[in-house]
């Protein structure tokens, strides 16, 4: 099996900047932190997988306004994403028959 993590933090601002409305403001589009970990698994034809995600709050402009009208700037709220995931890699009849359960496929369309 093998596991991995991938961890970012960073403290991206505009510094010495000309324009006073976005001087010393976070970089748009720039979380402070993200994190990602997970794990794979094989064995044989098998395989598994669980993926975990997650990033920090984030703005939309380099005023750093938390909200506007027009909703096309402001804040992008922290999110976390979950993946899970299974394979098998064979001869593909057993993904034949299963589609052929539970589609309404005729065997002449299912190609693998």
């Amino acid at each position: 099996w093998t596991w991995f993590n991938n961890l970012s933090l960073i403290d991206a601002k505009y510094i010495d900047s000309k324009e006073e409305a976005i001087n010393n403001r976070m970089v748009e589009l720039v979380p402070n932190f993200s994190l990602k970990t997970g794990m794979e698994y094989k064995k044989k034809n098998f395989s598994a997988s669980i993926q975990y995600s997650y990033t920090a709050m984030q703005y939309t402009d380099a005023t750093n306004a938390i909200y506007t009208a027009s909703s096309v700037s402001g804040i992008i709220p922290s999110y976390q994403i979950l993946d899970i995931g299974v394979g098998y890699t064979g001869d593909g009849k057993w993904l034949q028959w299963l589609l052929l359960q539970f589609c309404s496929v005729t065997p002449s369309l299912i190609t693998l």
